[in-house]
């Protein structure tokens, strides 16, 4: 992605800048009008492009623009369809043959990520799951909110340009084109900044698919050894389809606490044997769900990491650093529900627990993974009415 790209999160309440080329995040307050630079951040931060902002009324709040959300802006895309196109150029008066909408999987994932509805970078717009559909009024409005967007960043001149302004813009733009016809942009945004208004809705409900499993696992008329192996294998089918082939077997063991795998095979060709136990079934509710999608990506990381040459009892604590590393930053498939803030706090402890086991230069390696989990340990440690807590400071290893 350029210097120059803008992103727009399209949501419900508040908007923020982020600098792209600083790395500082300037606050807007919808009082007072006035920009807040947070402090700089580091190289890593900078990659995964981690946002922080206190929202008004609501306390310390946490959204992020993570990996995926650069994945889904390298990859193609679709231009607009023919009359989608037509309609809205005759709206707007502008060329919007290089724009590229994003509806996919991945596209909805990474809105959920950063809890929008949509967002654009420059010719690229983002939709939700469910969110593109330009035969519909809302649709057709919600598409012309994000093509203003595309226009504002199109000005290769813009020197400034707030927030608030902006985005009253596109809501008085959109509003206009889906009710009444054509209307006109006049402000210009900064490329290289992030715009967005966080959503206070967006609680990624439990779907269809997500019930259907949770259905299966409270299923009273199959054993549990059915329920815990099917439920399982339906994880792995829905969220991590790509990953099935590296599963050689799930298999059903009463004590298992959770979830464990064994590789079977070496090198690039290694499968993994998954174990699921009473736990794991009778914890997939529609409470932990979302918990229990990280939980099979976890075990997916450790096939993935004996495959790539982290294999042997040597190296143990590194894998499982980084995989509880992952499942505490894990962003919740759409329709999965969320992880709740004090299950954050414990898979970010076991992460630091093996942390905290690794030698002088294994620490100095992942001090950055380190510090962010600390970071965000903070932030959900104040949420949901949690008791105050430390990080652990000594070396603990997951029984």
């Amino acid at each position: 992605m350029s210097q120059r790209n803008a992103v727009h999160l399209q949501n419900l309440s508040q908007s923020t800048f982020l600098s792209i080329q600083t790395g500082q995040l300037q606050r807007q307050c919808a009082a007072c009008g006035q920009h807040s630079i947070a402090g700089s951040e580091c190289q890593e931060c900078k990659k995964k492009q981690i946002l922080q902002r206190r929202a008004s009324h609501q306390g310390e709040i946490s959204d992020e623009v993570p990996p995926i959300v650069h994945e889904v802006l390298t990859s193609p895309g679709q231009p607009l369809e023919a009359s989608t196109r037509t309609f809205m150029e005759s709206r707007f008066g502008h060329d919007f043959s290089r724009v590229r909408v994003h509806t996919d999987a991945k596209a909805a994932e990474s809105a959920l990520a950063v809890n929008a509805l949509a967002y654009t970078v420059e010719q690229n717009v983002v939709f939700g799951k469910g969110q593109y559909a330009p035969v519909t009024t809302p649709g057709k409005k919600l598409l012309a909110h994000e093509l203003t967007h595309v226009v504002q960043q199109s000005s290769l001149n813009a020197t400034g340009g707030s927030a608030i302004p902006a985005e009253a813009e596109a809501e008085r733009v959109s509003q206009q084109i889906s009710k009444t016809g054509a209307s006109s942009v006049k402000l210009s945004v900064p490329a290289g900044k992030l715009l967005r208004q966080p959503s206070p809705t967006n609680k990624n409900a439990i779907d269809k698919d997500a019930q259907a499993i949770i259905a299966i696992a409270q299923d009273q008329n199959r054993t549990l050894k059915e329920r815990g192996i099917t439920v399982v294998k339906e994880i792995i089918a829905k969220y991590y389809p790509s990953d099935a082939s590296k599963v050689d077997s799930i298999v059903y063991e009463e004590s298992e606490t959770g979830l464990n795998t064994t590789s079977k095979g070496t090198g690039q060709n290694t499968k993994g044997i998954i174990k699921v136990g009473r736990y794991f079934v009778e914890n997939t509710t529609k409470t932990g769900f979302a918990r229990r999608v990280a939980q099979v990506g976890h075990e997916i990381e450790h096939i993935n990491q004996y495959r790539t040459g982290m294999a042997g009892a040597n190296r143990k604590d590194e894998r499982e650093f980084l995989a509880f590393y992952h499942e505490a930053l894990f962003v919740e498939k759409p329709g999965t529900g969320r992880i709740q803030h004090a299950t954050r706090v414990t898979l970010i402890d076991a992460a630091l627990g093996y942390y905290n086991c690794f030698n002088t230069t294994l620490q100095q390696q992942y001090d950055n993974q380190k510090q962010e989990l600390l970071k965000r340990r903070q932030i959900e440690a104040s949420q949901g009415g949690n008791q105050p807590s430390q990080p652990p400071t000594n070396c603990r290893r997951q029984t």
